[in-house]
């Protein structure tokens, strides 16, 4: 019978290479998986979905899950973190990809607290 992979089906890659001491450069891979809900398991929370990041190359080879009210949530959420996980990994400056912003990863917007944001600004327009 076949290891099923816990990551469950991958959506989406970013292969990197990274320079290490020695001047070998050195694969390293960010996987997400498919945000899912998780009906089976009694620590879930009811109607929240989960999404799962595994980085391999850089160190930490460990599967880390995320979660959010929504399946979109729960993305943007693995997305996020991969450029965290990628940014803090020894030798990230060396990576083919750090002449990017976040490695290429989207930042999650903040919200702006008093001042003048509003849609299209990354902050959520609340009508009363």
């Amino acid at each position: 019978m076949p290891i099923r992979d816990p990551m469950g089906p991958i959506i989406a890659t970013r292969p990197m290479l990274w320079r290490n001491e020695d001047g070998v450069d050195v694969p390293a891979l960010v996987e997400i998986g498919l945000p899912f809900e998780d009906p089976a398991d009694p620590a879930a929370r009811e109607g929240w979905w989960y999404c799962r990041l595994r980085i391999t190359g850089l160190g930490d080879d460990q599967i880390h899950t995320f979660e959010d009210v929504d399946s979109v949530g729960a993305l943007c959420a693995a997305l996020t973190m991969a450029g965290t996980f990628v940014s803090i990994a020894p030798g990230s400056a060396g990576l083919d990809w750090a002449m990017l912003p976040n490695w290429g990863f989207p930042v999650m917007p903040t919200p702006d607290v008093g001042g003048a944001g509003g849609a299209g600004a990354g902050n959520p327009v609340v009508e009363s």
